[in-house]
């Protein structure tokens, strides 16, 4: 062997103190990334345990060590954990800096990387827990797809997403797109993780809560009882999260009218609440004012009183007198006060809510204006019309968007809340109505008539607002009431003026009434089937109604917030929301016309608030036909005839119609002649008899209304009938040819609209 040169001994030199340099800054990084994984592994549990502050300690003193060892999956998995204890901690700035930071760090070292999911699952808390939703399911949905890409799709991160989806859209209020992504997280947890119980009964509930939105409550019912009997599978009968199920279910059956079984859960809560967190929790709150609500449901007040008490001694115990729980449960009170009818009570109540939720959130809040139409309910139920009227007009200040202008220009989006509107402006009307009788003063009933055509306008932009096919149906009675009092001005004015146009005006509100209750009936199952209607216009309908009703809610909030925290209006937001609110409006435009022009049949039921006039009317009608149509109340009945070449309306005194053709009903089913004769004779006497003059010719169209709807109008008897041979009874078919419609409106308009 040859000898090595000087040159070569160098070399090989340097490359030994190479190799050892390397070696001992390998191991010395090897020792250092080992005590970031302690490190690491201590804060994950920690976080687990939801020790945040401890938590982020220890991966901020991971954090430098894998960035000097550029372990650049666990830099991006510290900033995501820290962001995590962040927005847990409601420290959110700090959570979406660090939460950008880990996302900077996988865009730049990885593509498609399981730490970018998390990163945007991060950044979609944050705009979670800020409401701002659709930026919420905008950055859940990246998180999903990464996952889908990375893992099968019955992984469990992956029904994790699905599950901050479903939550996302509910909070929307759309509704079927909360149940699709529920349902499919509990299919994943289903088939894969079963042995996860309490994680399959959590999801159950939240599909329980959904259908409680929907108005489906026997539905929410079914699922909110198998969370239930997951949860017991588990969990002692006496755990906290067996009390949440029970308060759960009992609101279904609160929903239900069931109030009886509803007390049974609710009361099982309580004890339960009890024993575990003492008398005196904040969890016992909700429990205690659910009971309240069922007793004032089964008239039983003073109870309701009771229950209302104890959940107020608890908030202020817990909370003081300025906070948002306090001014809700003097609310109740005040509520329970006006159905005792003890109306001085209630305005002390009233005034105490408003007083503390202006202290709360300031004098421009959203409950402000509701509370102000409380107390004027109050004062006009006590006789006292000129407070009344006073807190109405407060309630339209408070209401109206623009401080320097609260007239009806722009009306009626000039108002932040049009349910508020709407009872400013009922509550506005009947003390008119009540001025005019107390003083004879025809400028009293003027402004009467003129405030229930505002409310008729609020009813309309309302009633396209809603997506709950519940929430419709109530509010079309809601809305019937009003109508009942713009039917009696009208009727106060033909009778002061004898004008057959207050007549006229009389018959479109009984007609605008039907046409509303018409329209709230046909809902979304109906409407894909209806005229071929597509199920993506049907879908796009609904989005936009949702979309455009949550940008309304934050241009509420926002206002409220200023107001709470005494700064200025962010104009940037205020900007956005408008925007986004003149955007939906455009495509709404768009929508109604491509309806309008596409599929008529719908757009005439669904969007046409036109009526028909009774001189239209009278054109279709021939000499021996005569429109009948009825509008009923709780005591009293109006009944419209409209014939060839005239008018008519009748007040009929009705208090136990419901209750008498019911009797009737039963007394067909049952064959019972005797119960027959007792009730056919009279409802006739009561319904008809008064009408001869009006009913011409031998035809007849009968518009029903409430209960008459389940009257068999041909069966009556015409004549107190002796004998019991039912073939020589005087049915009214043997004088009348009856035929029925649902509203004149649509009868004689019935899909006019011919496709362009």
């Amino acid at each position: 062997m040859k000898p090595l040169k000087a040159s070569q001994l160098v070399r090989y030199f340097i490359a030994l103190c190479m190799l050892l340099c390397c070696f001992s800054t390998y191991s010395q990084a090897t020792i250092d990334t080992l005590l970031a994984s302690q490190y690491y592994q201590q804060a994950d549990s920690l976080l687990t345990d939801r020790k945040h502050d401890a938590s982020m300690t220890l991966f901020k003193k991971a954090l430098p060590i894998y960035q000097k060892a550029k372990a650049w999956e666990k830099v991006a998995s510290c900033y995501n954990k820290i962001s995590e204890n962040q927005w847990r901690n409601y420290d959110l700035e700090k959570s979406y800096l660090n939460a950008k930071k880990a996302l900077d760090v996988s865009v730049s070292y990885f593509k498609n990387h399981q730490e970018e999911g998390n990163a945007y699952e991060n950044i979609g808390e944050y705009y979670y827990i800020q409401s701002n939703y659709n930026n919420t399911i905008k950055f859940y949905n990246k998180t999903l797809d990464i996952r889908l890409m990375m893992f099968p799709k019955n992984y469990l991160l992956i029904a994790k997403g699905y599950n901050n989806l479903g939550r996302s859209f509910y909070k929307l209020n759309h509704h079927d797109e909360a149940l699709k992504y529920f349902q499919n997280c509990l299919r994943i947890y289903e088939n894969k993780f079963r042995e996860k119980r309490i994680k399959i009964a959590g999801i159950y509930e939240n599909i329980g809560v959904v259908f409680n939105a929907k108005g489906e409550n026997e539905k929410a019912l079914e699922f909110m009882k198998k969370s239930l009997d997951l949860k017991l599978e588990k969990l002692i009968e006496k755990h906290p999260s067996i009390a949440q199920s029970h308060s759960n279910i009992s609101i279904s059956y609160m929903n239900l009218a069931k109030y009886n079984i509803a007390l049974v859960h609710n009361k099982r809560t309580i004890e339960i609440y009890s024993n575990h967190y003492g008398e005196n929790h904040p969890k016992l709150i909700g429990p205690y004012h659910n009971i309240g609500i069922i007793y004032e449901n089964l008239q039983k007040y003073d109870t309701a009183l009771n229950y209302y008490s104890k959940g107020l001694k608890i908030i202020l115990d817990k909370y003081g007198k300025d906070h948002e729980f306090t001014a809700h449960s003097y609310f109740n009170f005040g509520g329970t006060f006006m159905k005792l009818k003890k109306y001085p009570k209630a305005i002390e109540y009233f005034t105490k809510s408003k007083n503390a939720y202006e202290k709360i959130y300031g004098p421009n809040n959203n409950n402000i204006p509701k509370l102000y139409n409380r107390i004027s309910e109050a004062y006009f139920e006590n006789k006292e019309f000129n407070n009344a009227l006073e807190y109405s007009q407060k309630s339209f200040f408070a209401n109206s968007k623009y401080e320097k202008d609260r007239s009806f220009k722009n009306f009626p989006n000039n108002f932040f809340n049009l349910t508020a509107l709407l009872t400013s402006l009922e509550i506005q009307a009947k003390i008119f109505k009540a001025l005019y009788h107390k003083l004879d003063d025809a400028k009293y009933l003027e402004k009467c008539i003129k405030n229930y055509n505002k409310a008729n306008q609020t009813i309309n932009a309302i009633r396209q607002s809603f997506q709950n096919h519940q929430d419709k149906i109530t509010f079309a009675q809601q809305a019937k009431e009003i109508y009942q009092g713009a039917i009696e001005a009208q009727l106060l004015l033909y009778k002061a003026t004898n004008d057959t146009q207050a007549l006229e005006k009389a018959f479109y509100y009984a007609e605008k009434s039907k046409a509303n209750t018409l329209k709230e009936l046909l809902n979304d199952t109906h409407a894909k089937n209806f005229a071929g209607l597509p199920t993506e216009l049907v879908d796009l309908e609904n989005t936009l109604k949702t979309d455009k009703a949550f940008y309304q809610s934050q241009l509420l909030k926002e206002k409220s917030n200023s107001e709470k925290s005494n700064t200025t209006v962010d104009t940037t937001k205020i900007t956005n929301y408008e925007n986004e609110l003149f955007a939906i409006n455009r495509k709404q435009d768009s929508l109604t016309k491509t309806l309008e022009k596409n599929h008529p049949n719908y757009y005439q039921l669904k969007y046409q608030d036109s009526i028909i006039s009774v001189a239209a009317i009278q054109q279709k009608l021939d000499e021996k036909t005569t429109l009948l149509e009825f509008f009923t109340t709780d005591s009293t009945t109006y009944a419209f005839t409209i014939s060839k070449n005239d008018m008519a309306v009748h007040e009929l005194k009705t208090s136990q119609l419901t209750e008498q053709v019911e009797t009737f009903r039963n007394s067909i089913t049952s064959r019972d002649l005797a119960t027959y004769k007792k009730q056919g004779h009279p409802l006739y006497q009561q319904l008809i008899n008064p009408l001869q003059n009006e009913l011409l010719g031998d035809e007849l169209i009968i518009v029903p209304d409430g209960p008459l709807w389940h009257l068999n109008f041909e069966l009556l008897l015409t004549n107190d009938d002796h004998t019991n041979n039912p073939q020589l009874l005087s049915y009214w078919l043997r004088e009348k040819a009856i035929t029925y419609a649902n509203a004149a409106n649509l009868l004689f308009t019935r899909f006019s609209t011919k496709v362009a």
